[in-house]
């Protein structure tokens, strides 16, 4: 592994395969598990053999991959996703740490009965109108660390692969919607693995994001289309008033990208599978 980067070591897809995983929601099924093994292997030649590859979550090896930390962060094994508040943030660094890849604006709130009800009904929800979405929700997102910020109700990073940072003070649809958004960025983030996604020349070119409001970088919006694509998928299951503004917000989002900015592979996510 020695030189080689992570994402040379995924198993690839042929470009209609990889589509048909998106449409079939078999993203993480296919890829993830790859993903795990070449982390594994890197760590391993790293010399970290006391970090537990195999009951370890990809939250913490991609931490320790992506971000080298002197000291080793600590995760407990569980079957569920775990709610972590501010209670536990003292007993494990790596969740303030990593928060400063999201956001800054930020503060860490308590968990109790009341915001983890609100987590368990927000899945609740997802699992009775999206039964698939929930299995691999529910497999593949380990933790999620309540927060609180002026600026964003939810966010992730792909150097904490299967962590989401989330505001749960407020109702139990708009959680579930907030957990289906992030789920997508983590699908994306996979499929980024296999595929560049955006051109080169393309990187840095600014375009104003109907999502968010503000200017974003070409990746940023594919990130924006992708995460309100199944946000819509998941609004029209449940009958969201919110889901007429978001189909708008796809279709502005869509005709954002210009001729050269995309791949063959990002062309068609935005011209076969978001339209």
């Amino acid at each position: 592994m020695t030189g080689k980067k992570i994402s040379e070591s995924v198993p690839g897809s042929e470009e209609n395969d990889l589509l048909t995983l998106v449409k079939e929601m078999r993203v993480h099924t296919e890829i993830a598990p790859g993903f795990r093994k070449a982390l594994g292997a890197a760590l391993m030649t790293r010399g970290l053999k006391d970090c537990d590859i195999e009951s370890a979550p990809l939250a913490g090896l991609t931490f320790l991959h992506f971000r080298k930390p002197v000291e080793h962060p600590q995760f407990t094994s569980s079957l569920k996703p775990q709610v972590v508040g501010a209670e536990e943030i003292g007993l494990n660094w790596i969740y303030d740490s990593g928060l400063n890849l999201v956001r800054s604006d930020t503060r860490f709130v308590l968990n109790n009965r009341v915001r983890q009800e609100r987590v368990d009904g927000a899945l609740e929800i997802i699992e009775k109108y999206d039964p698939i979405l929930f299995g691999l929700v529910d497999h593949w997102i380990t933790h999620f660390v309540l927060v609180n910020s002026p600026t964003y109700k939810s966010a992730s990073h792909p150097h904490l692969f299967g962590l989401i940072y989330i505001d749960v003070d407020r109702s139990i649809d708009e959680i579930a919607i907030s957990i289906v958004h992030e789920f997508a960025h983590q699908e994306l983030f996979l499929i980024n693995l296999v595929d560049r996604l955006v051109n080169s020349e393309s990187d840095f070119r600014l375009v104003h994001a109907p999502y968010q409001g503000t200017e974003r970088p070409t990746i940023g919006r594919l990130h924006s289309a992708h995460a309100l694509f199944r946000m819509t998928q998941f609004e029209t299951k449940i009958g969201h008033p919110g889901l007429p503004e978001h189909l708008d917000k796809l279709k502005k989002t869509n005709a954002s990208f210009q001729s050269g900015d995309l791949t063959p592979i990002g062309w068609k996510l935005i011209h076969e599978i978001y339209s």
